[in-house]
């Protein structure tokens, strides 16, 4: 197991910036919006302006890339995780004690090929949701690989499991796991729960493999959350359609949103004061369906 409260105390010890980020965090306003059995929570998070509006273009090589350990913020550290990662503070922190698993390589996003590693890390960190963030799925650092880690009782999602699972449109029942495809309205994902380490990666790597038949791609495009809690693994799949909505690129109106992990599952930062009150529950539906997995390829979707 991690020591991770003990890095995050000595992190915001040695840097004024990230105590700042972290207390803005911990007093930044929150506002429900609610749908039928589950909610989105939207977070006033002006600090997450530069991870909303990253231009995903540029690919900085080794000596400009702020996640080589060599180029890190300034007053940020770096410790030895494993043999093939780093863990870091997250410095714009989205909830309690936000962590980045930083690859010792510079390398692209990619978890097709290291979903053991990626199980293993929840195991690292249990009640933690350890989330991926593919190139054009919220990732503001596509071109160096990393994950995030936080509690995970700060995403909706974790605690509307159960009410969730009431809008799956398919169910499959297989030895040591139980997988639904749910489409609530807004989202459409995919649900894995396991109490087996193995069985986790192996029906991670199947969802995976399916996301890049439908896509005819190699790496897909998604955003994965696991949580070990009380012995089982529970995992959410976000395939993505495209990586930023209308909204976004509109000139009047504008909602200033590059959907994440977090924002997919239920915890919706906003940086900007006008969209955290007027965002409405047509606005959410009309961003996740057009950032998830369309209808009909989801129903191609084989579990």
């Amino acid at each position: 197991m991690i020591e991770i409260d003990s890095l995050i105390h000595r992190q915001l010890e040695a840097s004024q910036m990230f105590a700042n980020n972290f207390k803005n965090m911990y007093s930044s306003e929150l506002r429900e919006v609610r749908f039928d059995g589950f909610s989105y929570t939207l977070q006033m998070n002006p600090a997450r302006i530069q991870s909303a509006t990253a231009d995903i273009t540029k690919k900085p090589d080794a000596n400009r890339c702020f996640l080589c350990s060599g180029n890190l913020i300034e007053g940020q550290f770096a410790e030895d995780y494993t043999v093939a990662f780093l863990i870091a503070v997250n410095p714009f922190p989205l909830a309690e004690n936000h962590i980045t698993i930083i690859s010792k390589l510079h390398e692209p996003q990619g978890i097709i090929k290291i979903v053991d590693s990626f199980v293993k890390m929840a195991d690292d960190m249990p009640d933690y949701a350890v989330f991926y963030n593919g190139p054009k799925c919220g990732a503001s650092a596509p071109f160096h690989l990393h994950f995030q880690a936080l509690k995970a009782d700060a995403l909706p999602v974790y605690n509307q499991i159960e009410s969730l699972k009431t809008k799956a449109i398919q169910c499959s029942i297989y030895s040591g796991a139980l997988i639904h495809k749910i489409d609530d309205g807004t989202r459409r994902f995919v649900l894995i729960e396991t109490d087996n380490a193995f069985q986790a990666q192996y029906y991670i790597e199947r969802v995976l493999h399916e996301v890049n038949r439908i896509y005819n791609t190699t790496e897909p495009e998604v955003n994965v959350g696991i949580v070990l809690r009380d012995g089982y693994y529970t995992i959410t799949i976000f395939p993505r359609e495209k990586h930023r909505p209308e909204e976004y690129f509109r000139t009047e109106n504008r909602i200033l949103c590059s959907p994440g992990y977090a924002d997919l599952a239920g915890l919706i930062p906003v940086c900007l004061r006008e969209n955290f009150y007027s965002i409405t529950p047509d606005d959410i539906t009309s961003i996740m369906n057009q950032v998830c997995i369309s209808q009909e390829k989801f129903e191609k979707l084989n579990i």
